[in-house]
């Protein structure tokens, strides 16, 4: 239960950040937005369930002292690759599916997946720097339950 309240807060945290981000921009505040707000929110989530469960993995193989000295940074490349997926579904559910080609439909459904992650992952960066990746360190750090801290759940 700790590492779901977690999440759902590293979630909140997230998309707060993100909002912030948009606001001091000041951007115009529309679907899309919207939608880049829900992306961090998922990222930030889902990231945090997959960052505890690298921390409990490494625990559990006899590493605890590796997940403790991990727990600092591994909030954020959680983020990325759940951010990333919640992007793919978001672009493929606004462009109604996959247009495959008919002779390789699964090469073309992985490589259009991976451009599509990719263009997260290189826009990322761009919200996440200079503050907002700091911010998210911290938050994941003080929010994510350690080894020996209540990591069963």
């Amino acid at each position: 239960m700790r590492v779901l309240r977690a999440a759902l807060l590293l979630g909140l945290i997230s998309a707060g950040l993100m909002a912030l981000s948009i606001i001091s921009h000041r951007e115009f505040w529309g679907e899309r937005t919207a939608l880049v707000v829900l992306v961090w929110f998922s990222g930030g989530f889902f990231g945090a369930l997959v960052a505890a469960g690298c921390l409990t993995l490494l625990a559990r193989l006899g590493m605890p002292r590796i997940a403790a000295w991990l727990r600092p940074v591994v909030f954020l490349p959680g983020f990325l690759l759940a951010g990333g997926l919640a992007f793919l579904i978001q672009n493929r559910i606004r462009a109604g599916g996959y247009e495959l080609n008919p002779d390789h439909p699964v090469i073309s459904f992985v490589f259009t997946s991976v451009q599509i992650i990719a263009v997260f992952l290189f826009s990322a960066p761009h919200r996440l720097l200079p503050w907002m990746a700091p911010a998210m360190i911290v938050a994941g750090y003080a929010l994510l339950p350690g080894p020996g801290k209540g990591s069963k759940g």
